[in-house]
């Protein structure tokens, strides 16, 4: 269904997502975490919840508590219930908006 022509849809479509750690040496002493890491995604639009959920599946997977492929399970049931709880909105923040004739390799 065509979001633009007002259709609802909860289908979003990610074009790019990528994790690295930030370095940490200014921020240890605001008290920060001795590691962080800094997702970012970028898609055609988000739910609710949407980015959370994917940084929790992230982590448990990252921490060894589930193995790569589980992702694609997660996926295919296609219901938020099945996965880790989301991870904190503590840190998250929205860091550009786009438009349609902008170059997702700007990103």
């Amino acid at each position: 269904m065509d979001r633009a022509a007002g259709g609802r849809s909860t289908v979003r479509t990610i074009f790019r997502s990528e994790c690295r750690v930030v370095p940490v040496t200014t921020m240890a002493t605001v008290g920060c975490p001795a590691q962080v890491f800094e997702f970012r995604i970028v898609a055609d639009g988000f739910l609710p919840r949407m980015v959370r959920n994917i940084v929790g599946a992230l982590v448990e997977i990252g921490q060894g508590r589930r193995g790569v492929d589980w992702i694609d399970e997660l996926v295919a049931a296609r219901d938020r219930r099945v996965g880790p709880p989301p991870a904190s909105a503590r840190g998250l923040m929205l860091w550009r908006v786009g438009f349609e004739d902008d170059p997702i390799e700007d990103w």
